[in-house]
C-alpha cells in the first residue's frame, strides 16, 4: 500500500525551482517520490530511512557536554562569591578606615577649639560629618552585602555538590551505554557467536541506559513516524527530504536539505523543526503543511515533470527494484553469507548474484528473486489483491515439470502453499504456473502485489 504526498507550498515551489535550474536532480527527486508514493511503507533503507537512525545523538558527548556547561557555571558562581567576600571584607575595611579617620578629626576639632582656631574648628566638624554618614552608609550596606555572600557560598557549595554527583552519575551512564553498544556491535559484526539472551539484555540495557541519559539532559525523543527520504542513495546524499506519516498512509514533506554542507551544518537544526511540524501537524495546528497533495504518481508527473511521466515510472520502478535487491543482499550479509555461497545454491555465477544485488535489468523477475531468498534460507511471498480483500500465496520453486504454455507464454514453475496449510505441507497445491499478464486479460484478473519478505 502507497502513501497519499502532501506538500507545502514552500517545498512545491522548491520542487518547481529545481526542475528549472538543475533537471536532472529534479527528476531523480520526482522518481523518489513517485517510488514513495507507490511503495510506501514497504520500502527501507537506504532509500527510507528513520530519523531516530540517523539522528546525530552523540549521548556520551552530550553527556560531556552537559559536564562541561556545570563546570562554566559553577565557575561563574565561584567567581560571584568570591567577589561578595571580597566586598564583604572591603567594606568592613572602609569602616574600620572611616571610624579612624572620625576620630582623629574630632581629636583635631576639640584642639582647634581649644586654641581657638575657629575655621579649623568648622572644617574638621565638616569632615568628622561627612565620615560619619559614610559609614552610616557602609553600615547600611554590609548586612545586605553579607547575606548576599552568604547566599553565593551555600549557592556555590550545593552546585559543588551536585556537579560531583553529576559526574558520578555521568561516568556511570557512559560506560553503561558504551559497554551495550559495544556489546551489540559485536554481536552484529559477528553473528554466528552471538549469544541471542545475551545479544536481548545488552539491547534491554542500551535502551534504558539511553532514555535515562535522555532523563538527564532534560531530552525528549523524536516522534514516531518522523522518516528521511534520500533520492541518490546510496552513492549521492545531495538532497534529503524530511517527511513525517501524518495520518499514517500520508507522507508529508516536512523540511529539504541540499547540498552536502547543509546536511552536515543544519541537520540537527532540521529535524528538531521538522519533530515541531510533525508535533504540530498532528494537533491540527498547521493547516498550510498540506496546501499539495498527490495520490498518485501520475499526478505528481503531470505537475512537476509534463511529458516525462513515463521517465519518472521507470526511474521509480528502478529505485524500488534496487532498494529491494539492497535490502536482500543487507539481509546476506547478516546471515554471513557470501555471494559466492549464494551462488552455489542457486547455481549460478558469483558475478550473476552481484547483478542481483544491483537490482541489474532482468535480474529482479519473480523466479530469480524466489531462487535468491531461497539461497538465504527464506521464502517469498505473493499478495494478491481483489479491491479490499487480500490473499497471500507462498511460492517455492520446483524443479521445471514444464507443464504446457498458458497463451502462448511459458509459465514460471512454483508450488503455491496457501497460509493456512503452512503447518501441512501435504496441503500444498500442486505444481501450478503463476502467469503475470500484462496487461491484464480482464479486469477480473489478479494484481499481484510483491511483498518481499525473509523468514530467515
Amino acid at each position: 500500500m502507497g502513501y497519499r504526498l502532501q506538500m507545502s507550498g514552500e517545498i512545491h515551489d522548491w520542487l518547481t525551482d529545481l526542475h528549472e535550474t538543475d533537471p536532472p536532480t529534479a527528476l531523480q527527486v520526482g522518481q523518489a517520490l513517485a517510488a514513495l508514493i507507490s511503495e510506501g511503507a514497504s520500502l527501507g533503507p537506504p532509500l527510507v530511512v528513520p530519523v531516530a537512525a540517523t539522528w546525530p545523538e552523540d549521548l556520551p558527548g552530550a553527556l560531556d557536554a552537559s559536564y562541561q556547561h556545570r563546570l562554566d557555571r559553577l565557575q561563574v558562581v565561584r567567581k560571584r562569591a568570591a567577589e561578595a567576600a571580597w566586598l564583604v571584607k572591603d567594606l568592613q575595611d572602609q569602616i574600620d578606615e572611616l571610624e579612624s579617620a572620625q576620630a582623629r578629626l574630632e581629636d583635631r576639632r576639640r584642639r582647634a577649639l581649644a586654641t581657638g582656631q575657629k575655621d579649623d574648628v568648622e572644617k574638621a566638624g565638616r569632615q568628622r560629618d561627612a565620615a560619619e554618614r559614610d559609614i552610616t552608609q557602609a553600615r547600611q550596606l554590609l548586612p545586605w552585602i553579607t547575606e548576599t555572600e552568604a547566599w553565593l557560598r551555600t549557592r556555590l557549595q550545593r552546585l559543588e555538590r551536585r556537579t560531583e554527583e553529576f559526574r558520578v552519575r555521568k561516568e556511570l551512564l557512559k560506560a553503561t551505554y558504551l559497554a551495550a553498544r559495544a556489546e551489540i556491535q559485536v554481536d552484529e559484526e559477528i553473528p554466528t557467536a552471538a549469544d541471542p539472551e545475551a545479544t536481548a539484555q545488552a539491547a534491554a540495557r542500551l535502551r534504558d541506559a539511553t532514555a535515562e541519559i535522555r532523563r538527564e539532559l532534560g531530552r525528549q525523543p523524536l516522534p514516531e513516524g518522523l522518516l528521511e527520504l534520500r533520492p541518490g542513495a546510496p552513492g549521492d546524499d545531495q538532497i534529503r527530504l524530511i517527511f513525517g506519516l501524518e495520518p499514517p498512509a500520508t507522507a508529508l514533506l516536512i523540511a529539504v536539505l541540499e547540498g552536502r554542507e547543509a546536511a552536515r551544518d543544519q541537520y540537527r537544526e532540521a529535524v528538531l523543526l521538522s519533530a515541531d511540524v510533525l508535533l504540530e501537524a498532528r494537533a491540527g495546528q498547521t493547516p498550510e503543511a498540506w496546501a499539495h497533495g498527490y495520490d498518485d504518481p501520475r499526478s505528481l508527473a503531470e505537475e512537476f515533470f509534463p511529458g516525462q511521466a513515463a521517465e519518472v515510472d521507470a526511474g521509480a520502478a528502478a529505485l524500488v527494484a534496487r532498494n529491494r535487491a539492497r535490502t536482500l543482499a543487507e539481509q546476506r550479509t547478516r546471515l554471513g553469507l557470501t555471494q559466492t555461497e549464494v551462488a552455489e545454491r542457486m547455481g549460478l555465477g558469483p558475478d550473476q548474484v552481484a547483478a542481483i544485488e544491483r537490482a541489474d535489468p532482468g535480474t529482479t523477475d519473480v523466479r530469480t528473486l524466489v531462487g535468491y531468498i531461497e539461497a538465504l534460507g527464506g521464502r517469498l511471498e505473493i499478495t494478491a489483491e481483489f479491491g479490499g480483500d487480500r490473499v497471500v500465496l507462498r511460492l517455492q520453486l520446483r524443479p521445471p515439470l514444464a507443464p504446457p504454455p498458458v497463451h502462448g507464454r511459458s509459465p514460471v514453475p512454483f508450488q503455491l502453499c496457501p497460509p493456512s496449510a503452512a503447518a501441512h505441507r501435504s496441503a500444498c497445491l500442486l505444481p501450478f504456473a503463476v502467469i503475470l499478464p500484462h496487461p491484464p486479460a480482464s479486469p477480473h484478473v489478479l494484481n499481484y502485489v510483491l511483498l518481499l519478505r525473509a523468514y530467515c
